[in-house]
């Protein structure tokens, strides 16, 4: 597995090579100039924009879901064993901070105005002290399924706004398209065939898959619902951190405008991405053949 750094500048020098100990299933900026590659297995390793690696660590879990930061914490959620669920507070040691325990069900860690929050099919509840959990606050808008299964939910926040978006079901039960919801009593509800959502820039990034190769990426306005842009691409990694929306399309890694969804700049890369993260405006991403940290020049977009 390949781990390089895209910066979007004329030329630039390599850097010294980063090797991780594990195959990432995630990548995660951290801080300035700090990455967090991690596995489905609980394994994580932080890099260093110079190319240093640290030794890796494992997490007390069977299996990790999800990493999200929040104001210079690392926070985890995952299954300690096959019936019990927790999310973390952890250190880049790997060291359990605070635990809280999510046996009621799998639920989405997501982050917003409050903090760290769980969403749940019936609201979301913030992250408190001490392993409690604040008053769970309920969705205010949804689509026409009243108890959405909550691993299929994915909470997005904006500034002033969150938008809760649903995934299309495609289980025993019977096909049904996938919405995306503004929380306000008056706020819209949009639906498609959508497999991914993300915030981006002040939009909605949604994906629809168009076979096992091809998706097709829409900008929906977070005023109206209604898509801006269009664009389709090969199937592959995305990343997005504030306003930049990075993609990778077959060995290429695309950053985009998320407003236009229009190409702003390219990185050819030797082999096909696998993973891709953002930090500090570079672009982070693996692929197979090893695992080195690089300083690559971009080209720019049409």
């Amino acid at each position: 597995m390949l781990l390089a750094f895209a910066f979007s500048c004329a030329s630039a020098t390599r850097a010294e090579p980063g090797v991780l100990a594990f195959r990432a299933q995630g990548l995660t900026g951290f801080g300035r100039d700090l990455i967090v590659a991690w596995s489905e297995t609980g394994q994580l390793q932080v890099l260093t924009l110079d190319g240093k690696a640290r030794e890796h660590c494992r997490l007390p879990l069977q299996q990790l879901d999800q990493l999200v930061t929040r104001d210079g914490d690392l926070y985890v959620a995952g299954s300690v064993d096959t019936s019990n669920r927790s999310a973390m507070r952890i250190d880049t040691s790997c060291h359990v901070l605070e635990r809280w325990n999510l046996s009621g069900g799998w639920a989405e860690l997501a982050t917003d105005a409050r903090g760290v929050v769980i969403v749940t099919s019936e609201g979301t509840a913030e992250l408190r002290p001490g392993g409690q959990f604040g008053p769970v606050v309920a969705h205010v808008r949804r689509g026409p399924e009243r108890r959405p299964a909550p691993s299929a939910l994915t909470w997005l926040a904006f500034e002033g706004s969150t938008v809760l978006c649903r995934k299309r079901d495609l289980s025993m039960r019977g096909s049904s398209p996938g919405w995306c919801a503004l929380q306000r009593t008056d706020g819209w509800v949009a639906t498609g065939e959508w497999d991914a959502a993300v915030a981006c820039g002040g939009y909605v990034i949604v994906r629809t898959g168009l076979g096992a190769k091809q998706v097709r990426w829409e900008a929906l306005r977070l005023d109206s619902g209604q898509r801006q842009a269009a664009m389709t691409a090969a199937r592959g990694a995305y990343r997005c951190e504030a306003d930049q929306f990075a993609l990778a399309d077959e060995s290429v890694i695309k950053r985009l405008d998320p407003a236009t969804l229009k190409v702003k700049s390219t990185t050819n890369v030797a082999a096909p991405i696998e993973q891709v993260g953002l930090v500090s405006n570079k672009i982070v991403y693996t692929s197979d053949g090893g695992m080195v940290v690089r300083q690559a020049a971009t080209q720019k977009g049409d």
